[in-house]
């Protein structure tokens, strides 16, 4: 009888404990939830961004016959930095760069839609505001910290 009365704290202190774990599982699950739903609205924006890059490039020999296509890619990425603004709101200068980055993109695509070609100088300008857009969304993504947990995995596996 004296051993049973021991193990009886005993007992509640185990289920206390695992209910704690389980309570701390589903807090960290609820937590990353968001994150993921960032994740991929982050890379929709990029997948976006590139497709619009691809067909600029493309237009940049014949913007007489690309223009719609440029347009919709346009409006793609509009939509998805539109989407990926909630993500960033809380990184207000992360947002204000993107923004601005769509503006420049937009300008230099506006051109294209209307069947004009870029200079030389305004490609360049559209494909360094695509490169700064890029690596807003890759920071954001985090990018360089994956890249750097890989780096150091690689260097212990080594």
């Amino acid at each position: 009888m004296i051993g049973l009365v021991g193990s009886v704290p005993l007992a509640v202190v185990v289920y206390l404990l695992e209910e704690r774990r389980e309570a701390k599982r589903v807090q960290r699950e609820t937590a990353l939830r968001p994150l993921a739903e960032k994740d991929t609205a982050l890379k929709e924006c990029y997948y976006a961004l590139v497709d619009l890059t691809v067909l600029m490039t493309k237009a940049a020999h014949d913007p007489e016959n690309n223009g719609k296509l440029v347009s919709d890619a346009l409006d793609n990425f509009t939509r998805s930095v539109a989407r990926t603004a909630i993500w960033l709101s809380g990184s207000p200068e992360s947002l204000r760069r993107l923004t601005e980055n769509h503006v420049e993109i937009s300008d230099s695509c506006g051109k294209v839609i209307l069947g004009q070609k870029l200079a030389m100088e305004e490609f360049k300008a559209f494909s360094e505001n695509v490169g700064r857009a890029g690596g807003i969304i890759g920071r954001e993504l985090r990018i360089g910290v994956l890249e750097d947990q890989l780096r150091q995995i690689v260097r212990i596996v080594r």
